[in-house]
């Protein structure tokens, strides 16, 4: 009996019943933890988007001076130049903007002006001002000075990176007056890039020494002290024309932020190729002083602009008036102006007695310099050139391009004798 009830198990309908209780049991504890452990969960309203209503304005870009500003659409812009009054310069630029046609007998809505180098700053109460970009002070001019009740107009004052002033002028409050501290918020400096531009010499031109070069140029750097250098090599590499000034000018000029004329004369010595190259770059010094030759050797600047040049084949052509240098002791032979006078011939002997091989000979004009030969101690370093012809060693220290240029040609002309 009790095998015959084992073998027949659970009836399908309690199976059934069992297997929903286990469910409802389950599913009740489900919803039992949701609802009384877990954490509940809270809904954030994401902000109000707020609208940039400068978004759509019309902006004033000025890359000389490295700014921006906006203004409304339906406003009127006048720009104008430098304002100078009796050859002091006040202004260099002035940005007037407002809602009515603008006129010379009132105050503009706002005006951005960049200072000149005579700007004055008034004695006035100054207080810290500060709305997006502009980082400086601000001084109120009142309707009723008893009172200051009510702001007539007011000046801004702050300076770039670069240490160049701007000052604004508004007709009303920035900090009351809704349009103007729009516009102001969006004053923005913007990155200025270094500007040059070489007018003479044209790529490939023929020049011939002395020429000239003139350009404009700008460098944007915060230091005040700021010079571009001129360098002159012919194909082979051969420095043709100094980093240093060696002759009345210099090889270098001084640069402000804004575009600088410049013109440079350049004499060079005898190129050894047909072909050269102009190299301007820019020094930056560190300290107060003039930049060396060996200073310069040891920094690596950035090359501004490079121009191919071709050399006038004509340089060395020899006058026929020209006197021949001849000496059967010194070996050599070459041509020199007649107005240009041979002050010595020499052999050097120390005191023990040794004589030089090479005779030591010297060529002058008054005022114009030395030409040497075999000089014991030749300088061949700033501010002199020299030049070897088989082992011969020619020197001068000229003090213009006129006696470089009698240089080039001695040695043009100088042969050694057999």
């Amino acid at each position: 009996m009790s095998k015959q009830i084992l073998s027949k198990g659970i009836s399908t309908p309690i199976g059934i019943l069992i297997i929903v209780l286990v469910a409802i049991i389950a599913g009740g504890g489900i919803l039992a933890y949701q609802y009384y452990w877990m954490p509940e969960e809270k809904y954030v309203e994401a902000p109000p988007l707020v609208k940039d209503e400068t978004a759509d304005w019309q902006t004033y870009t000025n890359e000389e001076y490295g700014f921006e500003v906006k203004y409304p659409n339906n406003y009127y812009i006048e720009v104008s130049g430098k304002r100078e009054e009796g050859g002091l310069i006040y202004d260099l630029l002035r940005v007037a903007i407002d809602k009515e046609p603008l006129s010379d007998h009132r105050t503009p809505l706002v005006a951005v002006n960049v200072a000149g180098p005579n700007f004055v700053l008034g004695t006035r109460d100054w207080e810290d001002f500060f709305l997006g970009e502009i980082d400086g002070s601000i001084s109120y001019n009142w309707e009723d000075w008893k009172v200051r009740e009510k702001v007539s107009s007011a000046e801004i004052i702050f300076t770039s990176e670069n240490n160049q002033i701007f000052y604004v002028i508004t007709q009303n409050d920035p900090l009351e007056d809704k349009v103007i501290n729009q516009m102001l918020s969006t004053f923005r400096f913007i990155e200025k890039e270094t500007y040059i531009d070489v007018i003479q010499p044209k790529p490939n031109q023929v020049v011939s020494s002395p020429f000239q070069i003139k350009g404009e140029i700008s460098i944007f750097e915060k230091v005040m002290d700021k010079k571009a250098f001129v360098e002159l090599t012919d194909n082979n590499n051969h420095k043709l024309f100094p980093i240093m000034g060696r002759f009345e000018g210099k090889s270098y000029f001084s640069i402000i932020d804004t575009k600088t004329p410049f013109s440079l004369d350049v004499p060079y010595v005898q190129p050894s190729s047909k072909k050269g190259t102009i190299k301007i770059f820019v020094y930056i010094p560190t300290e107060n002083f003039e930049p060396s030759e060996k200073v310069l050797e040891s920094w690596s600047p950035e090359t501004l602009i490079e121009i191919p040049i071709i050399f006038d084949e004509n340089l060395l052509t020899i006058p026929n008036d020209w006197n021949t240098y001849s000496n059967p002791e010194a070996k050599f032979t070459f041509r020199y102006p007649k107005d240009w006078d041979i002050i010595s011939e020499y052999f050097y002997e120390t005191p023990a007695g040794f004589k030089s091989e090479g005779m030591t000979v010297t060529l002058e004009k008054e005022e114009k310099g030395g030409i040497s030969i075999n000089l014991r101690q030749a300088m061949c370093s700033s501010p002199c050139w020299c030049k070897e012809v088989k082992d011969n060693i020619i020197q001068t220290c000229p003090k213009d391009s006129e006696a470089l240029e009698v240089f080039n040609k001695i040695v043009s002309t100088f042969k050694v004798l057999d």
